[in-house]
């Protein structure tokens, strides 16, 4: 890895972070950000989540929307039953329409991303008081809706951190220790670079069970190497996504 340990903008000490993305990027691309604010993703994930491709979901909430384009809390607080039923998995749909009736109540008291913005800490816990947010799903709906600066590394790209050295067997351990070295100036942009090439360089070399060290490409930065114990055996169990 690049060992140049000192940003060329700022003349600060570059993060272990950001030599990693910066090396990782030259092999995997990174999509578009959707420019979706958080309530329209949570209603998508929770559609996902319940069965329903992405395309399917984003179609499924237009009449939800404004004329602007992004839900409207008030008619997400009254989703029809048959919108849910008619793209969802017939076993999730009550729990899934509850779900969503619930974000939708909730940001009735006020537009989700304005609240989230200001402090990361309850951006977190108001999140989390929804219906199926999870700790790493709240993370996610930040990160995507450019609300909060924050990894949010997928099961994927934790295992991948801890092969790397990062402390911690939990999803927040190492999102925290992840999220410590964003660097201020562009650290959105950069949060969002770093969740897709751990993601995609978990997918295509550092496997779960057999990692292609040998044509790592971050390969001398790693603590596992390939040798003795897997870190990432240690990792508490989530679905990997």
């Amino acid at each position: 890895m690049d060992d140049d340990t000192q940003s060329k903008v700022t003349l600060r000490p570059r993060s272990k972070l950001e030599r990693l993305v910066e090396v990782l990027s030259g092999s995997h691309a990174v999509p578009g950000r959707p420019g979706l604010g958080l309530l329209t993703q949570l209603a998508i994930l929770q559609l996902v989540g319940a069965g329903a491709d992405a395309r399917g979901a984003l179609a499924a909430i237009g009449p939800l929307c404004t004329d602007e384009g992004g839900v409207d809390p008030a008619k997400l607080a009254v989703t029809p039953r048959e919108l849910v039923a008619a793209i969802c998995d017939g076993a999730l749909v009550d729990e899934t329409l509850a779900s969503l009736r619930v974000a939708g109540a909730v940001a009735r008291e006020g537009n989700l991303d304005e609240r989230c913005r200001p402090d990361l800490d309850l951006a977190r816990k108001l999140l989390r008081t929804l219906p199926s947010v999870s700790e790493q799903r709240a993370d996610l709906l930040l990160l995507y809706a450019a609300v909060q600066a924050v990894v949010a590394p997928t099961a994927i790209g934790a295992r991948v951190l801890a092969r790397i050295g990062y402390p911690g067997v939990t999803y927040g351990a190492l999102a925290r220790a992840v999220d410590e070295e964003l660097p201020g100036p562009s650290a959105h942009e950069f949060a969002w670079r770093a969740h897709h090439v751990l993601d995609q360089h978990g997918r295509t070399f550092c496997g779960p069970k057999t990692p292609e060290c040998w044509r790592c490409p971050v390969q001398e930065a790693c603590a596992f190497r390939g040798i003795g114990e897997d870190p990432a055996a240690r990792l508490v169990s989530r679905t990997e996504g």
